[in-house]
C-alpha cells in the first residue's frame, strides 16, 4: 500500500540551505523492520507533525551551475509504502542476522528511489 503524507501545516516553501562537502556524506536506511502490532495510522499522523516541524525532510537536493549543492525546502508530500510479508528468505542483502523467523512476521519493505527527484525522507 502506497500513500502520500503531507505536513500537518505547510512551513517549508522557498527556503534553501547550502550544503558543504562534509554534508554530502550520508547514507540511507533501506530496510525498516517492525513488529506486527504497528499502528500505521498513528505512524502516519506522527510523520505529518514531524514534517511540519522539519520541512527539510521533504526537501530536494539541487546542484547549481557552480556545482554547489543545496537542499530546497518544499511542502510536497512524501511517499509512504507499507508492505506485509513473512518471506524473509527473499532478502538476500539483510544487514542483520535473524535466527528466529517468527520474530518478524510483518515488516516494512524497502523501496528503490531516485535521489534527484525524491524527498530526503520517504
Amino acid at each position: 500500500m502506497t500513500s502520500y503524507i503531507n505536513a500537518s501545516s505547510p512551513t517549508g516553501n522557498d527556503h534553501r540551505i547550502k550544503l558543504l562537502a562534509s554534508d554530502l556524506i550520508f547514507s540511507g536506511v533501506d530496510n525498516v523492520f517492525v513488529y506486527p502490532s504497528l499502528d500505521i495510522d498513528r505512524l502516519q499522523n506522527a510523520l505529518r507533525y514531524t514534517l511540519s516541524f522539519w520541512p527539510i525532510l521533504t526537501g530536494r537536493i539541487l546542484v547549481n551551475d557552480n556545482d554547489q549543492y543545496f537542499i530546497e525546502f518544499s511542502d510536497n508530500s512524501i511517499p509512504f509504502t507499507y508492505v506485509e510479508s513473512d518471506q524473509l528468505e527473499q532478502w538476500s542483502n539483510l544487514p542483520v542476522v535473524v535466527n528466529d523467523m517468527t520474530i518478524l512476521q510483518s515488516f516494512i519493505d524497502s523501496v528503490q528511489y531516485k535521489p534527484d527527484i525524491e524527498s530526503l525522507l520517504r
